[in-house]
């Protein structure tokens, strides 16, 4: 009956965060003085759960009574601002397949849509229309050649559907234009907001073939440079704010190189990470201890004492972190001691969670896979926990202990399981 310590195992992420809430809805029924302030929950990467969180955590309102208040600190500016995000998708033109969501992303951002007079309102025109015409990926022909498609397929890129729509306001219906079939939806006023789209694809397509090919750090400052100024616009004062820090970032970047003398041509995605980095250098001075239960990434000194420590991602090969090594790194073959060991660094930092829980402790990994259900292994940590406790206590059934404190969850969240009272330990809060 002894709860204080709990193992949980999962089929993914968003499963560990939905089974988080429910048990956290049943320790707070269990525990009246247990408060969302005294719950903390790290993860290894905060940004890899930061969506799951807000999905679960953040689909109850206030006067919900399953609403638990939440705040997520340590979480990068580049999966946040919509800026960034739609940044970071045009830096990755060459590998992307542009679907149509990819660019209904990109007209998602204010300071782009500003830039190439798209009005928010035909937003949901512009879709109907790039449905209707059959757009579904690729910027044109050439640019799925790359992706391994024979030469000259045409059909259903962006460039076909454009030609389709622009054929449809010139001509109507009055009959096919060679091999194209107009598209005559667009026409009378609202085809004006054709206009802008394409303006956006001829920018794109002008971009991406930019960004295939190696530059200086020199012709990349001149790129990037340009990139901003084509593509954004700061109406507001935070999107100006975040350009001038891309700006500041990036000049900052060319300033060592030309102080390191550094003159030969990088591939993009050395730039791409070497500019966007910057921008999440100040991520550990977000407010931490909100009056609300704390999500957090694991970091040194962040483990003081709370009622209940909840550890989420806790799988084989997540935790302990493992970072490769720089190539240019001649001192990792020839470690000594006293030298830094990042394993040590995150068997500490665990050590350090584990002193912190006063009363609860609760630990959570995925141990199935999603598409097979196939067993997956825990963190060694978390396995020399088990085996550590196994040695010294008993569960008083007579299983084994660590078969005894550990809950393996079903795959979906509305599974006849926890909805049937057969076992006590499935349950779920779901309407």
């Amino acid at each position: 009956q002894d709860g204080s310590i709990r193992f949980h195992s999962a089929h993914s992420p968003q499963r560990e965060v939905e089974i988080l809430h429910d048990q956290l809805l049943d320790c707070f029924s269990k525990h009246p003085d247990l408060q969302p302030r005294d719950v903390i929950v790290m993860v290894p990467d905060i940004d890899r759960y930061a969506r799951h969180i807000q999905a679960v955590f953040g689909q109850f309102e206030r006067k919900d009574l399953r609403h638990i208040p939440f705040a997520v600190s340590d979480q990068g500016q580049r999966g946040q601002e919509p800026l960034l995000i739609a940044l970071e998708l045009l830096l990755q033109l060459p590998q992307l397949r542009m679907t149509r969501s990819h660019v209904l992303t990109l007209l998602d951002v204010r300071a782009l849509r500003e830039r190439f007079g798209v009005r928010e309102d035909d937003l949901p025109l512009l879709q109907r229309w790039l449905d209707g015409a059959g757009v579904r990926w690729g910027l044109h022909a050439q640019q799925r050649a790359g992706f391994g498609l024979p030469d000259g397929l045409q059909q259903n890129t962006w460039s076909f559907g454009l030609q389709r729509m622009l054929a449809g306001y010139a001509m109507g219906q009055s009959g096919a234009l060679g091999e194209i079939e107009p598209y005559s939806e667009v026409a009378g006023l609202e085809a004006a907001a054709l206009g802008p789209l394409y303006l956006l694809f001829q920018a794109l397509c002008g971009l991406e073939q930019e960004l295939r090919a190696e530059h200086t750090p020199e012709g990349w400052g001149t790129l990037l440079f340009r990139l901003l100024d084509d593509f954004f616009v700061g109406s507001g004062q935070d999107e100006q704010l975040l350009l001038d820090q891309l700006q500041k970032a990036l000049d900052s970047w060319l300033q060592a190189c030309a102080d390191s003398g550094f003159v030969q041509s990088l591939p993009l995605e050395v730039v791409r990470e070497a500019w966007l980095d910057a921008l999440d250098g100040g991520r550990d001075s977000q407010r931490f201890l909100a009056g609300a239960v704390n999500f957090c990434t694991l970091m040194p000194m962040r483990s003081i004492p709370f009622k209940m420590v909840c550890l989420l991602g806790m799988n084989d090969g997540d935790y302990p972190r493992i970072q490769p090594p720089l190539d240019f790194d001649l001192m990792v073959g020839s470690y000594r001691p006293g030298d830094r060991s990042r394993r040590e660094d995150d068997r500490y930092l665990m050590l350090e969670a584990l002193l912190a829980a006063r009363q609860l402790l609760y630990l959570s990994w995925v141990g199935r896979n999603v598409q097979d259900n196939s067993e997956c292994t825990p963190s060694v940590l978390v396995a020399q926990l088990r085996d550590h406790l196994a040695q010294g206590w008993r569960s008083s059934d007579g299983r084994p202990l660590d078969e005894a404190l550990t809950t393996e969850h079903p795959l979906q969240p509305f599974s006849a399981a926890y909805f049937s009272g057969a076992d006590a330990a499935f349950y779920t809060y779901a309407k």
